[in-house]
């Protein structure tokens, strides 16, 4: 009996116990957590007075964080970005450079000597100072602002890469600036859904430098490929642009069920009629049906554009000369004379596509 109640109270001791470790630990972590929630609207604060041009606040919050940094390359990241607010300040630009190359930390100073060269356009006077550092070293995989996710524009080495890479590109070196846009496009590449934004805009400026200076189609496609797979962005425009790019590239390999597949990702047809993408996607879909030499699917698209009451008058005359060449091309002469006739009585479709289509009802006549 006496062991059966010193067995009792001894399992009523151990729960009790275990509660108040369990309740101390969840108090303690909830405390935590309001603290980081704390620390990281404050840095969201001070980034949006920098947004603000508001630069004598934001670099007196940078300090004022920086004091209380939980580590050396937080503190290095902070301090900084003061010196940075400091050199957006009129008449402080001197006095912010000296700041910055008397900072400890050698990520935090490289970072903020770069960033205020390239407020004065500086491009030569980067590529001469910081053209053969070497920052893929572990002592700048950590230097980002708190609270940031890992590949932000936050993190202090995807902005160098991105600074000197427009520096390399600025200065004609196109094959250093494809290597550091890639760079920074890789670190952004993370889990963490808040970089994404930043990284489709990269993505398309790596896209145009390889299509522009390096004539790297396949290198172009690649970027735009990565756009075309983004997970929260499909409504912008660098999202659709990414799509109809990717699938120009597939149908010009003559790849076609990868491109119509490519397209249809952007669900054209379920767009606003009157945006562009809408136009857009529709014309690029049917220009790869007609490609693929599936010519009744591609008049279909174009008919479907057509009988959008709400379609953006840009896209009317292109949707239907395309449609009266694919079904001419379909050897459906009759309807394709009555689609060319249709639109001749469009007006404002330009002298061009006019006498296009009258030698085309011409020709099909006379086959006829």
């Amino acid at each position: 009996m006496i062991f059966h109640i010193k067995k009792e109270i001894l399992s009523r001791t151990v729960f009790v116990s275990f509660t108040v470790v369990f309740m101390t630990l969840l108090v303690s972590s909830s405390y935590a957590l309001q603290l980081d929630f704390q620390r990281q609207y404050q840095l969201l604060e001070v980034e949006r007075q920098f947004a603000r041009e508001e630069f004598a606040e934001a670099r007196e919050s940078f300090q004022r964080l920086a004091e209380s940094a939980g580590s050396e390359a937080e503190s290095a990241a902070l301090l900084a970005r003061a010196a940075v607010a400091l050199g957006n300040q009129e008449e402080q630009f001197e006095s912010a450079m000296q700041e910055a190359k008397h900072l400890e930390h050698e990520p935090g100073k490289i970072y903020a000597i770069i960033s205020l060269k390239a407020l004065q356009s500086d491009w030569p006077g980067i590529v001469e100072r910081f053209g053969d550092v070497n920052v893929d070293v572990d002592e700048w995989e950590e230097v980002r602002l708190p609270a940031r996710p890992r590949g932000s524009e936050e993190e202090l080495r995807t902005l160098f890469f991105l600074k000197r890479g427009r520096a390399f590109e600025q200065t004609g070196d196109y094959e250093r600036a494809e290597q550091d846009l890639a760079a920074a496009a890789d670190l952004m590449a993370s889990e963490h859904a808040r970089a994404e934004p930043s990284l489709l805009s990269l993505l398309n400026r790596l896209a145009e430098l390889r299509t522009n200076q390096l004539d790297d189609a396949e290198g172009a496609f690649e970027a735009n490929k990565r756009i075309a797979a983004s997970s929260t962005s499909r409504g912008s425009w660098l999202f659709f642009r990414g799509v109809i790019r990717a699938g120009a590239y597939l149908r010009e390999q003559e790849r076609f069920g990868e491109a119509i597949e490519m397209i249809q990702s952007m669900n054209p047809a379920q767009l606003n009629p009157r945006s562009s993408w809408f136009g857009n996607g529709m014309l690029a879909l049917g220009r790869t049906y007609w490609a693929a030499g599936k010519l009744d699917e591609a008049e279909k698209t174009y008919a479907e554009m057509l009988e959008k009451p709400n379609l953006n008058p840009l896209f009317i005359p292109r949707a239907a000369r395309c449609r009266a060449e694919v079904l001419a091309e379909a050897g459906k002469t009759n309807e394709a004379l009555e689609a060319y006739r249709a639109l001749l009585e469009m007006e404002d479709i330009g002298d061009e596509m006019r006498e296009q289509a009258t030698s085309a009802i011409k020709e099909l006549e006379t086959d006829n």
